[in-house]
């Protein structure tokens, strides 16, 4: 067997496994692709090494190994398994044993990782929202009952605006150092470690709010670091385990955890704190359940689903179809994030002050309602919890069906959707709170149902910008989101300092305006994204793409390797530098090795033709074709005679 002859027999093998396994999968930058370069890489460094090996198995759908001598790819790795006598037996092997495993029956591993993950996510939120419910029946720090005093004051006006801003500077500062180690050493890592620090402090709130305030404001902070973590999480496991079909799907019931976090806080809390447990139970109970949740948590998820032992060949072709190359790889190894590029796309920024509306309105809900449901809508401490819990239940089922049916919805455009389900995100629920506003003191049912319609139609923003993020983001989607929880925590800072300042005696008059101010910001916000929405990936997910819209275009345009421009060459030997010059960029943002020849303008994927082209150079024959041998007469006719055989990239 001639080298050429291996070579092409290889060739064969990983164009066939491609079909049979991810047939929508772009070649360059794949796994498979990496495969195929690390085995190609491994064969030999001269001709010499042209003995035919007697028996050749196949892992996986595109590397193999040489029985006889070299040991090339990873056994340990999944994928098929075999062995044949020669390279004429291997594709209807491939086909066999592809098709096989393609036969089984479907799992359902990313829906047990959507499952927990959502229940980690909340249980975090949850250890930060009982807090707005304990606030009512704890004592202030070292106060007791003396005297004629029946109940404890509880904290004061500023006090309580530190302890709600102390979780905000926490995550402002922790957002970006946990984005960046979640783009360095995975989301598995970063929000394990989040889950235990939020389950320790929690678990010595009672001991630190008793006796000293400063270091009860230091717990909070440490909430707070452990809160950055979870969007950037969302925006993790949207991007690895969800399918490009069910995007908002995977989208909607991850966000939903501030939602079910008061769902169950709320009420749990309520009763706790009425019942002979004390207020110091509440966080007794968040601390275990954070503790057992992000264990089992830790069990099951994989920073990627080709990791998960679990994941069928089936189950991983639906996952990763229609995905680019460049996604592919960012999923298994970390990739440099094109921050200025993304700061400057408009559809990026769009996203961003859409989320600011609606942060800023459900923030003023979950972390006051309870407030404006004792104060003016008269209910007692107990009915409380479950008034505060009614409306973000509502939430959470509209959330999960409007992800859903964006999903679902046929016949309208992509970036139709988004704008249509982000205006019934933010304009009615504007609607619901500007009504809201003239309830009068005592209507507990009318008050009740504006604030459930209100918080409700925030359900649909599955479907608006946080969709949006993943859509135009893609494989970088965890810093897009890793700034909404910025924006969040922003939020988190500033809504309990403009309500102190709006709602200074709690009178029906101040609520009205704190309401008129917050709808007044949704509809700007909403109207800013519908300007610059749209749905498809911007341009520095995917350096293939050409011509992107207006609002796709970032306003930074940097030079991805290119040559400064030689007015005296002529075109085509301009495009074809920077052609060149791209293709090496991309090979080295997927951290690809590079094999270039910079004086052919030609880029190899073979370690052998690449060495033995550079050692024609010397010997003055540099348009001979390393592998077959053919000679070309210039540089031009050279580069068509590679692609056209396949030896390039």
């Amino acid at each position: 067997m001639t080298l050429g002859q291996r070579r092409k027999g290889t060739w064969e093998v990983w164009r066939r496994g491609r079909e049979d396994v991810a047939p929508s999968d772009d070649v360059e930058g794949s796994p498979w692709h990496e495969r195929l370069l690390s085995s190609m890489s491994d064969i030999g460094d001269s001709p010499k090494n042209e003995d035919p090996a007697p028996q050749i198995e196949v892992f996986g759908a595109g590397s193999f190994r040489k029985s006889k001598t070299d040991k090339i790819g990873d056994s340990g790795k999944r994928g098929i398994s075999f062995t044949v006598e020669s390279l004429e037996d291997i594709p209807s092997k491939v086909d066999e044993e592809s098709s096989k495993e393609l036969k089984e029956g479907k799992s359902w591993i990313r829906y047990v990782v959507l499952t927990a993950t959502i229940v980690c996510l909340s249980s975090i939120m949850a250890n930060i929202v009982c807090f707005n419910f304990t606030i009512l029946c704890m004592p202030r720090t070292g106060e007791v009952l003396s005297g004629n005093h029946t109940a404890y004051e509880g904290y004061t006006k500023n006090e309580r605006t530190w302890l709600f801003s102390a979780v905000a500077v926490g995550a402002l500062l922790a957002v970006v150092p946990v984005a960046h180690a979640i783009s360095t050493i995975g989301s598995k890592k970063v929000f394990f470690a989040a889950g235990m620090l939020t389950g320790v402090a929690t678990a010595l709130v009672p001991v630190a709010a008793t006796f000293d305030l400063n270091t009860f404001l230091a717990l909070r902070f440490i909430q707070g670091i452990s809160f950055a973590a979870c969007m950037p999480t969302v925006g993790s496991v949207t991007s690895s385990w969800a399918s490009l079909h069910q995007q908002g799907l995977f989208i909607a019931v991850l966000t939903t955890f501030g939602q079910l976090s008061s769902v169950f806080s709320m009420p749990v809390s309520g009763q706790l704190c009425t019942s002979s447990l004390g207020w110091q139970s509440v966080y007794y109970v968040h601390a275990g359940i954070s503790f057992v949740s992000f264990i089992l948590w830790f069990v099951v998820y994989t920073d990627t689903p080709d990791q998960n032992k679990m994941v069928k060949t089936r189950e991983l072709a639906e996952i990763n179809a229609g995905k680019s190359s460049s996604s592919l790889v960012a999923q298994n190894k970390p990739t440099a994030i094109p921050y200025l590029e993304i700061v400057t796309t408009p559809s990026v920024w769009g996203v961003w002050v859409g989320a600011l509306g609606d942060l800023v309105a459900v923030q003023l809900i979950h972390t006051f309602s309870p407030l404006y449901i004792r104060q003016v809508l008269q209910y007692s401490v107990n009915h409380t919890g479950f008034a505060a819990a009614v409306p973000v239940l509502v939430q959470f089922c509209v959330k999960v069906f409007a992800g859903h049916s964006s999903d679902k919805i046929r016949g309208v455009s992509e970036t139709t959707k988004l704008r249509v389900f982000n205006t019934v995100a933010l304009g009615f629920s504007a609607v619901f709170l500007a009504v809201l506003g003239f309830v009068q003191k005592g209507q507990g049912l009318l008050g009740l149902s504006l604030i459930s319609l209100a918080t409700a139609m925030f359900g649909f923003n599955g479907g608006g910008f946080n969709k949006c993020a993943t859509m135009v983001s893609r494989q970088y989607s965890h810093f897009v989101l890793a700034n909404i929880q910025f924006i969040w925590c922003l939020s988190m800072l500033i809504c309990p300092i403009l309500v102190s300042l709006l709602l200074p005696t709690g009178s029906v008059a101040e609520w009205r305006t704190v309401f008129f101010a917050h709808a007044g910001l949704l509809l700007v916000s909403n109207a800013v994204f519908c300007a610059l929405a749209t749905a498809k990936p911007a341009p520095w997910t995917d350096r293939e793409i050409k011509n992107p819209a207006a609002k796709n275009t970032p306003l930074y345009h940097p030079h991805h390797g290119e040559e400064p421009c030689d007015l005296s060459l002529s075109d085509n030997e301009r495009s074809a530098r920077q052609d060149f010059y791209r293709a090496i960029e991309r090979m080295n943002e997927a951290r690809l090795p590079v094999m270039a020849c910079v004086p052919c303008l030609t880029v190899f994927k073979d370690v052998i033709v690449f060495r033995l082209h550079a050692s024609l150079h010397s010997s003055q024959t540099a348009w001979q074709c390393a592998l077959c041998g053919g000679l070309c007469r210039d540089r031009r006719s050279f580069q068509q005679h590679v692609v056209f055989n396949a030896h390039d990239v």
